[in-house]
């Protein structure tokens, strides 16, 4: 960290370190439960080695994205903003379509939608507007230069 900020400043990098490496222990494990619970509802005969290497190519792509953002990639952050919001934008789509057509299904499926909005939706926001996440940002992307 740099000598030369002020304690606002070192503040607000730390609270930004903090909350980033929360915020990214949280999308890794949203994306480990979303991948088991979508694998467990296959039944033994669908499952294949494609499958399971979509899903595994998934998560790693995941915590690629998720480290690369934690270092002060900008292209990083960039991607995971628009994949999240269109993950939100296909989360608010299944709800509705579930919610006309099969109450059975969106019942099975209701806690990883409403955990998709919940955990996408503030991480979305924080990498876009939080003022801490920017100071943090910065200082990363300062010490790698």
């Amino acid at each position: 960290m740099n000598e030369n900020h002020t304690f606002e400043q070192r503040l607000a990098i730390a609270k930004g370190r903090r909350r980033t490496k929360i915020l990214g222990l949280s999308i890794i494990l949203f994306s480990i439960n979303a991948d088991l619970i979508t694998l467990l509802s296959y039944t033994e005969a669908e499952i294949s080695a494609f499958l399971i290497f979509k899903h595994l190519f998934r998560f790693l792509a995941t915590v690629f994205l998720v480290i690369s953002t934690y270092k002060g990639k900008n292209w990083a952050r960039i991607i995971l903003i628009i994949c999240f919001s269109l993950a939100i934008l296909l989360a608010f789509f299944m709800f509705f379509v579930l919610l006309l057509s099969d109450i059975t299904t969106l019942k099975k499926v209701l806690s990883v939608i409403i955990s998709t909005f919940l955990i996408y939706g503030l991480s979305v926001y924080y990498f876009i507007f939080s003022l801490n996440f920017k100071a943090f940002f910065k200082e990363q992307q300062n010490n790698n230069q």
